[in-house]
């Protein structure tokens, strides 16, 4: 007898159809060069700047809408998982509780506390497994821990809509140069939070006239992003792209392990 993973892998399956069209839809408005940017200056010659200009706004609420699918079925085949298992170990003797599901806990007071009544039915050795699976155990260097990032996502979208932005700079580069007179002070500032039309994307400020500065080249990349708690960085937003495919890569992993130790136990 083996384990019955068919809807898990359907969660899986529905999730990465959802991934797909939301990073197709990404890419596409992306690459319609959706954005221009200008070089702009104070008449006092002591602000430069370069400013956004948002021709084509991106779709946020239907991409948010289904980015939250995506979460969903992913957290929910974790669920899927813990009842397969429990139908698996109980040889159809018994009716596994309706209320079974995968906990994740922050830490291992939590999952000692709460989370492990969540799969109490299930064989010590499973039981075992599934915490070494926690957040705890499976850090990221430069993300919160994917499985929490998952519950935070999914238990937020329960109340309200995740927070999607056309929010980051991705990548830039700028330059600005001329000659500047004996004390100038110069200041730069990089506009590190949402990206909206007429945003400036970096300032730079002089204390004293500078009619002869200007840019000399400039490039920037934005992005479409995920905000979420601070990670080991201190970054709270993530390319949205790139974070659901490393969703679902963990949410297989916690599923192959899990499911591969229970059965050959």
């Amino acid at each position: 007898m083996t384990i019955d993973l068919r809807s898990v892998l359907a969660k899986l399956g529905r999730a990465q159809e959802h991934a797909d069209a939301v990073k197709s839809e990404i890419a596409a408005w992306q690459d319609s060069n959706p954005y221009m940017v200008t070089r702009e200056r104070n008449t006092e010659f002591t602000r430069y700047s370069l400013v956004v200009h948002i021709a084509t706004q991106p779709p946020l609420m239907r991409w948010t809408l289904a980015i939250a699918d995506v979460v969903h079925n992913l957290r929910t085949a974790l669920d899927h998982l813990i009842y397969a298992i429990a139908v698996y170990e109980a040889k159809g003797e018994s009716s596994p509780p309706s209320k079974s599901a995968y906990p994740i806990c922050r830490t291992p007071e939590q999952f000692d506390d709460w989370g492990i009544g969540k799969i109490k039915t299930l064989s010590a050795e499973v039981q075992a497994i599934v915490k070494m699976c926690q957040p705890h155990n499976r850090r990221h260097k430069e993300l919160p821990p994917l499985l929490l990032l998952l519950n935070e996502f999914d238990n937020r979208d329960k109340h309200k809509l995740l927070q999607v932005a056309f929010a980051s700079i991705a990548t830039g580069q700028v330059g600005l140069v001329g000659p500047t007179p004996e004390g100038a002070i110069m200041a730069t500032h990089l506009n590190r939070g949402e990206i909206s039309d007429g945003a400036e994307l970096v300032v730079f400020t002089v204390n004293v006239p500078c009619p002869n500065m200007k840019f000399d080249n400039f490039s920037f990349a934005i992005e479409i992003a995920l905000w979420h708690e601070p990670g080991p960085n201190g970054d709270n937003r993530t390319n949205a792209t790139e974070l659901l495919t490393l969703l679902y890569q963990e949410v297989r992993n916690v599923i192959n392990d899990v499911s591969a130790f229970a059965l050959f136990k």
